[in-house]
């Protein structure tokens, strides 16, 4: 085996552009702006058993796309517990997410997902056991799966991400890091949230003063959400990501 040694003038020169690029990542962070994260910590929950938001789904291009819904309500878990439901129809697809998660800290004990389509329908369910994840995953031909993901104990359902915004002690220069788990992907996600701004948003169901936040995912994917200022911190409006469709407020059932 043939060993290079470095000679001094190299291993200055090696350490000189690892400096420079360190400083320049951090020039680039800077010039983002982005402020420092804060410890995730949720309020008590904002909602109330039995509400209901609708929500009209426009595509990338501004186009109607669909109509979705998110539902509260109590669960019969041990020292109490909230269930939200999440229902999208778009696109000749119904998708049906049911998470039932802790009172205290909106930790996830179950979801279940149905999503159905003209081509048949598949469904995935999740048990959360501590830093684990069973999954019970059958395809749209009718093949079950069965497996196990490790996850961090501190993880939440990725499905209830937008409405735990409500939660969170939003404010200027908020910032803080979220582990999301994904069932159908048996993924975890780290997403970082951050509070860009104040403004005054109208939607369907009306004009509300709202804090602006982006959500960014570990793979670059940036969700813009739009959460009331006043209770309940109603999510009046988000941009997805990944498909661009943005979730606009119609209508509340507090």
């Amino acid at each position: 085996m043939h060993v290079v040694e470095m000679t001094a003038v190299q291993r200055s020169r090696r350490w000189t552009v690892m400096i420079v690029a360190w400083l320049a990542g951090a020039l680039v962070l800077a010039a983002c702006g982005r402020p420092e994260t804060q410890p995730l910590l949720f309020g008590a929950a904002p909602w109330q058993a039995g509400e209901i938001s609708s929500y009209t789904i426009t595509d990338k291009d501004g186009g109607p796309a669909g109509l979705a819904q998110y539902i509260f309500s109590d669960t019969a878990l041990e020292g109490g517990g909230w269930q939200m439901e999440r229902i999208i129809n778009a696109q000749q697809m119904q998708e049906s997410v049911i998470v039932r998660m802790e009172a205290n800290g909106f930790r996830p004990v179950e979801s279940n997902l149905v999503r159905t389509g003209s081509n048949g329908e598949e469904t995935v369910d999740a048990l959360f056991d501590g830093a684990e994840v069973n999954l019970t995953l059958n395809t749209k031909l009718n093949i079950m799966t069965v497996q196990r993901a490790q996850v961090t104990s501190d993880v939440r359902e990725n499905a209830s991400l937008l409405m735990l915004l409500r939660a969170m002690p939003l404010a200027r220069g908020y910032a803080t890091v979220i582990n999301t788990f994904v069932p159908i992907a048996g993924q975890m996600d780290r997403v970082r949230v951050f509070v860009t701004g104040e403004e005054t948003l109208t939607v369907p169901a009306g004009a509300y003063p709202v804090w602006t936040l982006e959500l960014e995912s570990a793979d670059g994917a940036v969700t813009k959400a739009w959460i009331g200022k006043e209770a309940p911190y109603q999510l009046v409006q988000f941009t997805d990501g990944r498909n661009n469709a943005t979730f606009a407020l119609t209508d509340l059932v507090p």
